[in-house]
């Protein structure tokens, strides 16, 4: 069986839709430039304009993942944007330890004054997060389409499965 980080290598390109007309970077992986500057970590990418910080998430962000979880709150934490927007069109399982890594980003930037949105996460995520008393920390973004592509290539979008999520 495949470790997440071989099967990573193997998903289609990272979902790129929702990124600013603004930004300033994203990398394939690696950091690129600056300390601001876009970069591939695992699972996560992390991306960013002038006031917004972009993570999108693919695969399981679980216990086996949680490794990576302080660097890339490190990262997200000291690119100090207003707005922490988190894709989670591909995230394709979060338990309690996901939940604490994204309620960790969530605390940190409202104590800055900042806003954490979620988008494309379906009711099984937000469930977990209710759970564990923190589903006020978040902004939902229940009009956020999900689709399969990456718009620096030409490549034509293509809808996504939509996971049920709460109205």
């Amino acid at each position: 069986m495949a470790t997440f980080s071989q099967a990573i290598g193997r998903l289609p390109t990272p979902c790129t839709h929702g990124a600013l007309p603004d930004a300033t970077s994203r990398a394939a992986s690696g950091v690129r430039g600056a300390p601001d500057a876009g970069s591939l970590v695992g699972m996560i990418e992390i991306a960013t304009s002038s006031t917004t910080t972009t993570l999108v998430i693919a695969g399981d962000l679980d216990l086996a993942e949680r490794d990576q979880f302080p660097e890339i709150a490190a990262r997200v934490v000291g690119l100090r944007r207003q707005l922490l927007v988190i894709d989670m069109c591909r995230v394709t399982f979060m338990d309690s330890t996901g939940a604490a890594f994204l309620i960790s980003l969530a605390d940190s930037g409202r104590k800055r004054g900042g806003a954490t949105v979620l988008r494309g996460s379906d009711e099984r995520d937000l469930f977990v997060l209710e759970v564990c008393g923190a589903l006020d920390l978040f902004r939902i973004d229940h009009d956020h389409q999900c689709e399969q592509s990456d718009t620096s290539t030409g490549a034509t979008p293509v809808q996504l499965p939509q996971r049920p999520r709460p109205s």
